[in-house]
């Protein structure tokens, strides 16, 4: 499969956070059929509707975990303050399959790690300059954008101070 541009992935970034109301609505019919599975469960106790119930509560909890960073991502792309940086890509190899992590420094020298999923591209292991964006009420990009590729946390990035030289300090830092 060809890598897709970063223009196209944005795109697909839109489609896929879609509208809240939407998200919310498909979220709980999740919850709407896993209580439903769960009700025929404890009725019949049949390993049938046990093993739905566990598979559907396992996608219910997906859904409503995966759903907002994809949410939050799509609306830093939209309106979210940019700003320019370097990202540092890791990748660890696994027997299935590969593992993403990004490491990257914000403007106020506050070391930000997250793991991401690549979408239609193949990241390459090492530094890059890319935009981080961010809104406000998250102290950690919401969205990184590279040459190649976009970025989003799958989780909440792990913060992790980093000792910058005195003259690339903003004005004011204390340490």
């Amino acid at each position: 499969m060809a890598a897709k541009t970063v223009a196209t992935q944005l795109q697909m970034l839109e489609r896929m956070a879609g509208t809240p109301a939407l998200t919310r609505r498909i979220q709980w019919c999740a919850v709407a059929l896993c209580l439903g599975a769960v009700g025929m469960a404890l009725a019949t106790w049949h390993s049938f509707w046990i093993m739905g119930t566990v598979l559907l509560g396992l996608i219910t909890m997906s859904a409503f975990r995966s759903t907002p960073p994809l949410r939050h991502a799509a609306r830093g792309a939209r309106e979210g303050t940019r700003h320019p940086g370097i990202v540092s890509i890791r990748i660890e190899h696994w027997s299935d399959s590969d593992t993403y992590h990004a490491t990257v420094v914000d403007h106020l020298g506050h070391g930000w790690t997250f793991p991401f999923i690549p979408q239609d591209w193949t990241p390459k292991a090492g530094n890059t300059p890319a935009q981080l964006v961010f809104l406000p009420e998250f102290p950690w990009p919401v969205l990184v954008i590279g040459p190649e590729g976009i970025m989003v946390p799958r989780e909440t990035a792990t913060r992790h101070d980093l000792e910058r030289p005195r003259h690339q300090r903003p004005a004011g830092e204390r340490l």
